[in-house]
């Protein structure tokens, strides 16, 4: 990844869409697809805007999903703590791979759709809301297990 040399900025938060990003980030050469950020707290991070430049650093392994050492761009009274248990995605590598890799089989696209009837009528009763768009919103990834 390439960085050009540029005074960190603040993230900027404006937006007239909660799907889109603000106007300064979206405006074609606004910025570099990688410059240096300054987090609420003063730490300094880094804003990857391009497409390739963020490929890269989601495949990356010297980047960390770890939850406890996450920051948020913005003003926030969230706090980073250790991954929940389960929660793989807060994970790095050896742990995550060690508890993705036995499931793994029982996962695959053939049992994944026979399962999609039963997780969707569950999903309907835990939150009421028939609209797919609007189960994010509502925190799908909290329903409880059932079956």
């Amino acid at each position: 990844m390439t960085e050009t040399a540029q005074e960190p900025v603040a993230l900027p938060t404006a937006r007239t869409c909660p799907f889109a990003p603000p106007e300064e980030l979206a405006r074609p050469g606004s910025r570099s697809p990688v410059g240096r950020l300054t987090y609420p707290d003063g730490t300094l991070g880094r804003l990857v805007t391009g497409y390739a430049q963020a490929r890269s650093v989601l495949g990356n392994p010297s980047f960390s999903s770890r939850s406890e050492l996450q920051r948020l761009p913005v003003p926030h009274p969230w706090v980073a703590e250790p991954a929940a248990p389960g929660r793989f995605i807060s994970m790095d590598p050896p742990d995550r791979t060690r508890l993705c890799k036995p499931p793994a089989g029982l996962f695959t696209v053939r049992r994944t759709n026979r399962l999609l009837p039963r997780v969707e009528e569950i999903t309907r009763e835990r939150l009421d809301v028939p609209l797919r768009s609007e189960m994010i919103v509502h925190g799908v990834h909290e329903l409880p297990v059932t079956w």
